[in-house]
Order: C-alpha cells, then sequence, then structure tokens
C-alpha cells in the first residue's frame, strides 16, 4: 500500500503545473481554513467516543466518554497508516483485559458497517436528487452489499471456532442488541450521521477556501462515492485513491470545481486526515501502552 500511494500521488500529479497550487495557496482565505480545520480535529474525534461508548453499553459494557475519547485517540497513528483504517482494531488491545478480543473487535465492524450504510445513504440520496449514476448506482450497490453481509452473518454457527467468523457473529449479537433498543441505535446513527455530516461540510469549506463554490448537494453525492472508494484496502489512508476519485469525478459532473482545485482540496483533507489527527494521537498512545505494560508487571508479580 504505500508504494502504491506513491505512485498513484505521482502520476496524479505529474499532469499539474506546481505553480497552479502556489497560486491558489496564496489566494486561499487562510482564516477559514485554520478554523474549519480546527472545528473538524475537535468535533469529530469526540463524536466517534461518543458512539463507541454508546456502542459498548450493548456488550454490557460501560465506559466513560474520556475512557472512550482517550481510547480512540491512541489508535489513530496506527488507524491512519493502515490500508482502510484497519488498524482501529488496535482498540482490541487496549481492551484485552475488560472485553475479549473479538467482542472489542465486533464493535469495530458494526461501526465500520454503519459508517459505509450511512455514506451509502448520502450517495444514493444525493444521486437521486441530481441524476448522478455513479452515485446511485455506487450508494445501492453498496446498501445490498451490507443486506446480503447480514443474510450470510445469521447462518453462522455460534460455536464456530474460526476467530473472524466469530467477531463476524458479535457484529450480528450487537445489531441483535440494538432493535431492541430503538432509542440507542437512534443515537448511534445519529452520531454517524453528524461525523460525516462535518467532513463534507468541511470539504465545502476548503472549497470555498481555495475560492470555488462548488453546490454542497452536489458535493455531498460526489463525495460519499468518493468516501467509499477510499476506503478501499488499497493505498494508505485511502491516499491517492481519493485525490484521483475527487478529481475524474469533479470533473466529470459538470466540472464543478477546476481540477488543480479539487486536488489540493482532497489533498489537504488526507494531510489533516493522515498526519494531523495520528500526531494528535501520539502522547495518547503513549500513555496507553505504558500503562498496559505496568498493568502487565503488576499481573506478572502477583
Amino acid at each position: 500500500p504505500p508504494a502504491l500511494t506513491m505512485a498513484i500521488l505521482y502520476l496524479l500529479l505529474r499532469n499539474f503545473e506546481i505553480k497552479n497550487f502556489q497560486d491558489i495557496l496564496a489566494e486561499s482565505n487562510k482564516a477559514v481554513l485554520f478554523f474549519a480545520t480546527a472545528l473538524l480535529l475537535a468535533f469529530v474525534p469526540a463524536i466517534a467516543a461518543l458512539r463507541w461508548k454508546q456502542t459498548l453499553k450493548f456488550i454490557n459494557f460501560d465506559i466513560s466518554f474520556w475512557d472512550s475519547f482517550k481510547i480512540y485517540m491512541a489508535v489513530l497513528p496506527l488507524s491512519k497508516i493502515s490500508p482502510s483504517n484497519a488498524g482501529d482494531f488496535a482498540r482490541s488491545y487496549y481492551m484485552k483485559d475488560k472485553i475479549s478480543p473479538a467482542m472489542s473487535a465486533g464493535t469495530v465492524i458494526f461501526e465500520r458497517i454503519i459508517d459505509v450504510a450511512m455514506v451509502s445513504l448520502f450517495a444514493l440520496i444525493g444521486g437521486l436528487i441530481l441524476n448522478i449514476k455513479i452515485a446511485i448506482i455506487t450508494g445501492s450497490l453498496t446498501l445490498f452489499l451490507i443486506i446480503v453481509f447480514f443474510a450470510i452473518a445469521r447462518k453462522i454457527k455460534p460455536e464456530s471456532e474460526n476467530e473472524w467468523l466469530k467477531i463476524i457473529r458479535k457484529v450480528f449479537y450487537i445489531f441483535g442488541a440494538l432493535a431492541g433498543h430503538p432509542r440507542r441505535l437512534l443515537k448511534i446513527f445519529l452520531y454517524t450521521f453528524l461525523s460525516w455530516l462535518a467532513i463534507i461540510i468541511y470539504i465545502k469549506t476548503v472549497f470555498f477556501a481555495f475560492g470555488e463554490n462548488a453546490p454542497f448537494l452536489s458535493i455531498i453525492a460526489i463525495q460519499s462515492v468518493v468516501i467509499l472508494i477510499s476506503a478501499l484496502p488499497i493505498t494508505v489512508s485511502g491516499i491517492g485513491a481519493r485525490e484521483t476519485a475527487m478529481v475524474y469525478l469533479y470533473g466529470a459532473y459538470g466540472g464543478l470545481a477546476s481540477a488543480p482545485t479539487v486536488l489540493i482540496t482532497g489533498l489537504t483533507y488526507s494531510f489533516i486526515n493522515a498526519l494531523i489527527l495520528p500526531l494528535l494521537g501520539i502522547p495518547f498512545m503513549y500513555k496507553a501502552v505504558k500503562n498496559l505494560r505496568k498493568q502487565h508487571h503488576k499481573n506478572e508479580k502477583s
């Protein structure tokens, strides 16, 4: 993935003049860019921590918001350098003394499914309103695959010895538990909705800061498809795949923004998502690992 990421970025960037990017940056509204980024960095991790805290309740484990936030931040350095943010499963490592790894990993997959379902709905609804076929096809096909996943998950035997099948079974169990608590389920969907809406608003704001006024509804439809493409385990944190999809889709559907602006917008989001967020998580990761080592030494002595 790192090699493919670099190769895609090279092939993409060689088609653009550096001066184009310099001009866009020079004329950008840096105050808007700064405040939008600060709000995104504060809001998205907080919402993610609230959602995970709510999800853990369905496996009969209560955790404070602060503990949930610390663990979420601690996994970011690993999560953001892995394809499809697979490093999120490190939450199981930090919770191994409190929750079974299969159950903890099940909550991560559960959240990932909810994320994909929400973004697919964004793509489908935006695509239907604006008649953007790729958004309609991508959104509806992804939702169909989620339904197929649950149809298969229902048939997995609880006594299965395969670890991945156990995790998938736990995901199905969590959804089953949620079905009996519609208010809690609504909360999780609300947190998910707000999280992805914040990211799409951020993309809109970055376009604005760089001098483009792309229609918000078009961004919802197209950026949702971009998010689903960048979630594929191809490149590191979706870098390269995200920018390529953005340049093509924003250009293919009415030229909503100039190609250099689209590219620099995608790179700005990738920079924040794959570098700044992980850097903010490093102190949390260091402290969490240190605490685990202390606990391990105590267990050994006892």
